[in-house]
This record gives structure tokens, sequence and C-alpha cells, in this order.
């Protein structure tokens, strides 16, 4: 089940963004208008039929039924990113993803390029942080050095990480703050 959740929320959200009806999405959201409310009851009734369609594990169709009566998709949708973010098993799957990006290596397990773990990490990243609440992210600093400690087998990046460390003992800039400077320095090598 969690292992699909990320691809699900990404794609539905773009759908109902792409159809104008993104507020259903948004648990907070309540029309003040009589005209707003009544659009807004059939664009749940319609949000209501996509996530009938769409959510096929056990729990996404218990919650759809729970609504059958009143296809309230604020409320399913409510319930859906709860279970998938605050359950037990969103839990135990967020320590598993944290447990790959403290724990990840070009080299050990990893088949491809450097470039594509980079990319593959900074993903369960991504979506590490859309599955926890906002406390318990990573630092954007420890997220760096992790990244950093993925690939200190890579030569052209270990002496990158070694030059800005010692730039910033003498009193320097940090050269690297964000991931993308290292995923270019290994295009940059690529192309040497």
């Amino acid at each position: 089940d969690n292992k699909y959740w990320d691809n699900f929320y990404q794609s539905f959200v773009v759908t109902a963004v792409s159809h104008n009806i993104e507020k259903v999405l948004d648990p907070t959201y309540a029309p003040t208008e009589p005209s707003e409310r009544a659009l807004f009851e059939e664009q749940k009734k319609f949000v209501y039929s996509a996530l009938e369609h769409r959510l096929q594990t056990d729990m996404g169709k218990n919650l759809v039924q729970e609504h059958s009566f009143d296809f309230d998709a604020q409320e399913v949708f409510r319930k859906v990113v709860k279970h998938y973010t605050e359950s037990a098993s969103a839990k135990i799957s967020s320590a598993t993803m944290l447990g790959y990006l403290t724990t990840a290596k070009y080299g050990s397990l990893w088949t491809g390029t450097a470039e594509g773990l980079i990319l593959h990490w900074k993903n369960h990243l991504r979506i590490y942080h859309n599955t926890v609440p906002t406390a318990e992210q990573l630092p954007k600093q420890l997220c760096l050095s992790l990244l950093e400690n993925a690939v200190h087998d890579v030569p052209e990046l270990r002496q990158v990480k070694i030059t800005a460390t010692l730039d910033l003992a003498k009193g320097g800039n940090p050269i690297i703050t964000d991931s993308s400077i290292l995923t270019q320095c290994i295009v940059d090598t690529k192309r040497e």
C-alpha cells in the first residue's frame, strides 16, 4: 500500500489542479457564498467518483465506502492522507525510508551512475518529507551531509567536498549549499 502512495498522491493532485477542483483536496476549505457551496458540492461528487475509481487498496476502498451516502470527497481525501502519513504502517515505511537515506552509498548496491544515485536519493528525500510531519523533516544541512556521504566514493565529488571544507575552514563561504551542485559537478565531470 505505502509504496504506491507517493505516485497516487502526486498524480491525483496534478489531475485535480488541471480540472480546477483542487479546493476539494484542501481539508480546511469551506465555501462561504451559496453559489460557491453548490458548486463545491458538485465538485466533491466528481472527486468522490475519481477516488472510488483510483483507490484500490483495502484501506482506500474502506474510506471511500464510509462516505458512499454523502460523497464527501474532501473528507475521504483527508482520511486517506492521514492514513498514509500517520498510521503505524506509514511510520514503519518512513523509518525504512530514513534508513535508506542515511545508509545509501554509491558503489555498494547501486549499479547505476553517480548522477542517478543523487537523483534517486533526492526523490526518496522528497517522499520522506512528504510523509512525515514538518517537525520530523531532516534539516537541509544534514540532508546535504548525508548525500555527500552517499557519493563519497566518487573521486571527483570527494575532491569537491574536500576543497569546500578547506575553503570553509579558512573563513570562506560554503560552495556546496544544495544537492543540485553535486549533481552539476557530476555532469561537468562527464563532459571533461
